[in-house]
């Protein structure tokens, strides 16, 4: 009759249950939802912007501005409608 309630199978104890796993994710996503929820000190940075056009584009100016901290951002050369070239350049640096 034992038999016949086992079919003949002998159990292996269960070593690895479902627990550990489900405890291992519940564990992590509390660290990971702590870690998101810290606050942080975060300052803003606030900049102010030049332009510099056409002959005060030189070498030694941008030069002079970059000893001011100012940084080149982006510049676009182009051709005026009587054949001379001109650049642009937007210069960037933190407020002080």
């Amino acid at each position: 009759m034992a038999q016949l309630f086992s079919l003949g199978r002998k159990r292996a104890p269960n070593i690895y249950t479902m627990k550990k796993p489900i405890a291992l994710i519940f564990a992590a996503s509390t660290l990971f939802v702590a870690g998101c929820c810290t606050q942080r000190h975060v300052t803003v940075t606030h900049w102010e912007y030049k332009t510099v056009v056409d002959s005060d584009a030189s070498e030694t100016k941008l030069s002079q501005l970059g000893d001011q901290g100012w940084n080149v951002v982006s510049f676009n050369p182009y051709a005026g409608t009587d054949g001379t070239r001109h650049i642009i350049c937007l210069l960037k640096r933190s407020k002080q």
